[in-house]
C-alpha cells in the first residue's frame, strides 16, 4: 500500500526482508565453509595418523623379517655344523671298530 510518499510500503518490507534473508544465508554459508575447513583438517590429520601407523607397521614387520633370516641363517649353520659333527662320528666310530678288530685278530 502506498503511503503519503508514494512509497509502496509493502514491497520495501518484502525487499529488505529478502536482503536480511540473504544476509542470514550468506553467514550461514560462511560458518559452514569455516566448519568443512575444520572438518577437512581433522580428516587430513587423520589419514595422516593412518599413514604414519602404516609406515610405523611396516618398519616393524622389516625388523621381524630381519630377524627371522637371521635366525635362519644360524639354523642353517648349526645344521650344517651338526651334519659335519655326525660325519666325523660316523668316521671316528668306523675308525674305533677296525681297531678293535686289530686288536681282537689271533
Amino acid at each position: 500500500m502506498p503511503n503519503g510518499l508514494g512509497i509502496n510500503l509493502e514491497r520495501k518490507e518484502k525487499v529488505y526482508g529478502f536482503q536480511e534473508d540473504k544476509a542470514r544465508g550468506i553467514g550461514l554459508a560462511a560458518e559452514k565453509e569455516k566448519r568443512l575447513a575444520e572438518l577437512t583438517e581433522e580428516s587430513a590429520y587423520a589419514v595422516q595418523m593412518v599413514q604414519n601407523t602404516i609406515d610405523n607397521l611396516q618398519a616393524v614387520n622389516s625388523d621381524i623379517q630381519t630377524t627371522m633370516d637371521e635366525i635362519d641363517t644360524y639354523m642353517q649353520r648349526l645344521n650344517d655344523t651338526r651334519s659335519s659333527l655326525s660325519t666325523t662320528h660316523d668316521k671316528n666310530e668306523k675308525i674305533m671298530q677296525n681297531f678293535a678288530k686289530l686288536l681282537c685278530v689271533d
